[in-house]
């Protein structure tokens, strides 16, 4: 029985899902697979790949956010996962939005692995398929260490990393929708902003109902429409805390597209963006990693893992998983929308004395709340696809 595992790979900001799918490989390697990524942007790696493309080469692929899922085979006209008969697994960590073709396929040979409740359940009323579709806890899958720098002596008060946005063909978009259907979608924008744990397709659907809209012979425009939302949201987050970041002193924004930000007073250092397998180095030299969240009930970022990980205090905005289930963290700062950032910020940067006896226990709650994920999850999700597609 083959032992091979190939992790998809293709064009990813920052790559930053080249280096998730490489940590994922490395799990998969210590489970006794012979696990190895696949570049797609790479010539010599897809040729790698093109040589096992018989059925029972590999045990099976996977691709984050699902990379690789809509391979098709040589023909053109069929999935590859089926002409190879080989299990895929689509590891997803975003809103099905962003693109809803990753989170549905006709292959039986494909399954989603969802790390948030509120997207799986996205999927399965408003991209309703054949698919096996599971729920995987979030958590690290590369290795976590202790810190090793004291907090003291770590060069970063306040780190920030995330590029910007150019929503210009999103406000184009809007601008040209019909008058009261754009100020309809700029409500419902408004309304998610100030509460966290809405879901953005039901706002949506609730605008396609008021003008009578059929969803599925408006499919494109409907999911237009909430990645829309989401993108302005996630935008709005960013700009209001970096407008308020960039008057502190000590802080370090690291990210491309905010030269739209007016510096004249900042005191914080703005750098380019850089590559992900070099971000952890920043989090292990920083007291305060900052974090603003994707949208949604349970949405997580990798932000706050790394904090915490790293030992390091946390600053994020909140929603209701975090409330539940990390509120006693002291290390962990949750702030909403709804007030002035100042007021529930300033207080933590005033006593820093306190921050760093609060940082000593971060690396501790994060492997109370976020274990290593654990790798069976997805083998066994790969047995349920040899199952299904033997029936």
């Amino acid at each position: 029985m083959s032992k091979l595992v190939f992790g998809i790979v293709g064009e990813n900001e920052n790559d930053s899902l080249t280096v998730s799918t490489r940590c994922y490989c490395d799990a998969f390697n210590r489970l006794g697979y012979e696990a190895q990524v696949i570049d797609y942007r790479l010539p010599e790696q897809v040729q790698i790949f093109n040589q096992h493309l018989s059925p029972g080469d590999m045990a099976f692929a996977f691709g984050v956010q699902g990379i690789g899922s809509q391979l098709k085979a040589a023909d053109e006209k069929t999935r590859l996962w089926t002409a190879i008969q080989t299990p895929f697994i689509s590891l997803h960590y975003d809103h099905p939005c962003h693109n809803i073709f990753n989170h549905f396929s006709d292959s039986p040979f494909v399954a989603n692995m969802y790390h948030s409740e509120s997207f799986l359940e996205t999927k399965e009323r408003y991209l309703p398929s054949n698919q096996i579709s599971k729920f995987m806890p979030y958590g690290f899958v590369g290795f976590i260490y202790p810190p090793h720098i004291p907090f003291a002596e770590r060069s970063i008060k306040l780190l920030y990393m995330k590029n910007s946005a150019d929503l210009s063909e999103e406000e184009a978009y809007c601008e040209a929708l019909p008058a009261p259907m754009c100020a309809f979608l700029r409500q419902q924008i408004e309304r998610a902003k100030k509460d966290p744990n809405l879901q953005l397709c039901d706002l949506v659907d609730e605008i396609f109902t008021s003008f009578r809209f059929d969803r599925d012979k408006l499919k494109k425009q409907f999911w237009d429409l909430v990645r829309l939302m989401d993108r302005f949201i996630r935008h709005a987050r960013a700009v209001s805390f970096i407008e308020w970041l960039k008057l502190q002193e000590g802080a370090v924004i690291i990210g491309n597209g905010w030269d739209f930000i007016d510096k004249t007073n900042a005191r914080a250092i703005f750098k380019p963006a850089m590559n992900a397998d070099k971000s952890h180095l920043l989090y292990d030299d920083s007291q305060i990693v900052c974090n603003t969240n994707p949208y949604g009930r349970d949405a997580i970022h990798e932000r706050t893992l790394a904090g915490l990980a790293s030992g390091t205090c946390v600053f994020s905005d909140t929603n209701s998983w975090w409330e539940k289930n990390c509120s006693d963290v002291p290390s962990l700062t949750l702030f909403n929308w709804n007030d002035p950032l100042d007021d529930q910020l300033q207080p933590r940067l005033a006593n820093m004395g306190k921050a760093a006896e609060d940082a000593a226990g971060s690396y501790d709650a994060y492997n109370r709340i976020f274990p290593m994920q654990n790798m069976q999850n997805v083998i066994d999700l790969v047995e349920e696809v040899k199952i299904k597609t033997k029936s």
